[in-house]
């Protein structure tokens, strides 16, 4: 009877001790894992992927395999910026949340990247992503990219983070999807920074064409008017459509 109750406390002692084993090689470690792809859906073989936790910096890499996929194992749980990126393609970002002997899924689709403007969506909740987006475009050679930071969910945010915002980014704006607010003020601040294919003529527009020289003030950059006997010499610069129709205009006659 002895012996019996020995051999049942091993028993119990060993597995403890592998209960005990098993608790702690779960214990405080997750794991991101996806798959990273190119704007035709094909795989990106050798793309490299970084975790980087927000709270305390640390950083770990990963390069996709054959089939496009990626493992970064082992992570302390937290919060982590995860930045995706190959050559010739725009890098891309988001945040996941590891947890515990958790598998966190974060897959990309890379696109190609925009030589005129590089714009930055920013939530009350990502501002992280923005600083490093701007790290990611400098290692590819792609940080002189003209940058517009637009800031949505304004209709969710504190107005007092979103008026830090946009005392740390100079420039920004502020919209909201849902309710349209800000909508109008992007647009105008996309088309300013669009590359603008403008030619510059100086005509003599007849003073019954009056209709050319409000389209020319609204749509183009009129740079100099000078009235004279017959009409008005404009120097302006204009769309090609514009510009087309100024340089047909016949020689102005007297009027009367």
């Amino acid at each position: 009877m002895r012996h019996l109750k020995i051999r049942l406390l091993v028993v119990i002692v060993v597995l403890a001790v592998l209960l005990l084993s098993h608790a702690f090689a779960q214990s405080f470690r997750g794991s991101i894992r996806g798959t990273v792809t190119d704007p035709s859906g094909g795989v990106l073989p050798n793309t490299k992927v970084t975790a980087k936790n927000i709270a305390t910096g640390l950083q770990r890499e990963a390069n996709t395999g054959p089939d496009g996929g990626y493992v970064i194992a082992e992570l302390p749980a937290g919060e982590y910026t995860v930045t995706a990126q190959a050559a010739q393609l725009s890098p891309a970002a988001q945040k996941v949340e590891v947890n515990v002997g958790v598998d966190t899924t974060a897959n990309f689709d890379l696109t190609g990247i925009q030589k005129v403007t590089q714009q930055i969506v920013v939530t009350a909740e990502n501002v992280p992503l923005v600083e490093t987006s701007r790290d990611v475009l400098g290692q590819i050679g792609a940080g002189d990219v003209t940058e517009l930071v637009v800031v949505n969910k304004a209709d969710l945010a504190d107005p007092i983070d979103l008026e830090g915002l946009r005392r740390a980014e100079r420039g920004s704006v502020v919209v909201s999807a849902r309710t349209g607010t800000g909508i109008s003020e992007l647009l105008a601040e996309v088309e300013r920074l669009l590359p603008r294919q403008e030619r510059q003529v100086t005509v003599m527009v007849p003073y019954d064409r009056g209709d050319l020289l409000s389209r020319a003030h609204a749509e183009g950059e009129v740079l100099e008017v000078q009235h004279g006997q017959y009409g008005t010499q404009l120097t302006a610069r204009v769309p090609p459509g514009l510009a087309a129709e100024l340089t047909r205009l016949p020689e102005p006659q007297p009027l009367g």
